[in-house]
């Protein structure tokens, strides 16, 4: 029998990298928050509707539209985007009445793109000129520059210079981080009840290249934690009621109540506490009624396997931290040091190579300038 494409762990994970990325793009380079919107409500609509899709060829043909329509929000082609909102969940809006929502949304994004044609600038532009201004107001404010300055003076005169104090203080802030020597790698947890999830924090590992598999393995360690509790929650529920049962069988059967406090009984079950609930075991052997036991029983039975489960994860974990994180020759963090020594090492090595070209640094002539040496030496991301 064909399997489901769910039942493919690399075309899950691929599936739910590329919606997280096309979540986080709508709203990062998109500005109209109506257009936001309709993209999520589209895109979730989509995703929901091609959920249990057994066709390898539509699979594949709607994987590429969202890895175009993830291009295109990076490239924030705009008129695209109009196309797209139809496409994504394969139904046209009929023309013959259209929408008004849709009909000002595209008034607006011809308005954006027309505005983005007449003004038109690259990235590296935007970010000169962000540099350039920053620049002006801090000379203003300390009165070295006027308050009134031509465009031309700031462009041919200004940019240089105001380019190259911002390169000086990356520089100097590199230079602070270097002297502290190589990053820290350590150890850390987060919790999950009384479950501590052990993991490794380094430069190597975190923000953005921080492990996706970590991510979800959190994440579903806290879920399944969670799952727990409200079991045992339900048991404790279904646990009063067979008390109650099992009194009113006994009742029947021996004209007597059995001497049992419902609500202790029901504490000493649902605690969480392993060496508790060792000691519960004992104990529940000496319920003498046997109404009362064979009601409680299974109940008896389920919270203990939820119990049981909860601890051996509480165990897993200690396990990991000792055997892996730690191990022999302390394991994987011993692994990242090294790695991160040598990450330090290059970062050092390319900060000198910096450092002895600044005799040569002219910074009115291109590609004679700091910040040109320090993106040639990749001390500063473009």
């Amino acid at each position: 029998m064909t399997s489901h494409f769910s039942s493919l762990p690399a075309h899950r994970s691929y599936i739910f990298s590329l919606y997280r990325d096309v979540l986080r793009n709508i709203h990062r380079c998109c500005y109209s928050v109506e257009l936001q919107n309709i993209l999520t409500s589209k895109l979730n609509l989509t995703m929901k509707q091609q959920k249990g899709t057994m066709s390898s060829w539509k699979a594949h043909s709607k994987i590429k539209e969202l890895e175009e329509l993830n291009d295109r929000l990076i490239n924030r082609d705009l008129p695209y985007l109009k196309e797209l909102i139809n496409n994504l969940s394969g139904n046209k809006i009929n023309s013959t009445q259209p929408n008004q929502y849709v009909q000002d949304l595209k008034e607006a994004t011809n308005l954006i793109n027309e505005y983005h044609s007449n003004n038109s600038q690259s990235i590296e532009t935007i970010k000169k000129m962000d540099i350039l201004n920053r620049y002006i107001k801090t000379k203003q404010s300390k009165h070295l520059l006027p308050k009134e300055i031509s465009n031309v003076y700031k462009e041919s005169l200004l940019l240089p210079f105001a380019i190259h104090e911002d390169s000086i203080y990356k520089l100097n802030k590199l230079h602070n981080q270097l002297i502290r020597g190589p990053p820290r790698v350590r150890l850390t947890n987060t919790k999950a009840g009384k479950i501590t999830i052990w993991f490794l924090r380094s430069a190597l590992n975190k923000k953005d290249r921080q492990s996706k598999k970590l991510k979800l393995r959190i994440a579903k360690e806290k879920q399944k934690h969670q799952q727990r509790i409200d079991n045992i929650k339900t048991c404790e529920k279904y646990a009063y009621w067979a008390l109650l049962e099992a009194s009113w069988e006994s009742l029947l059967n021996t004209g007597k109540l059995p001497t049992i406090n419902i609500n202790k009984t029901i504490n000493n079950l649902s605690t969480l506490d392993n060496e508790d609930i060792n000691i519960n075991r004992k104990n529940n052997h000496h319920i003498k009624d046997i109404h009362v036991k064979e009601w409680i029983e299974p109940i008896t039975y389920s919270i203990k396997q939820l119990v049981d489960k909860e601890f051996e994860r509480k165990c897993h974990y200690e396990n990991y931290k000792k055997i892996i994180l730690y191990g022999k020759n302390n394991g994987l963090i011993d692994f990242f040091e090294n790695k991160t020594k040598v990450m330090y090492a290059r970062r050092v090595s390319r900060y000198k190579t910096v450092v002895n070209g600044l005799p040569f640094i002219i910074p009115t002539i291109p590609r004679r300038d700091l910040r040109t040496a320090l993106l040639d030496n990749k001390v500063l991301l473009p």
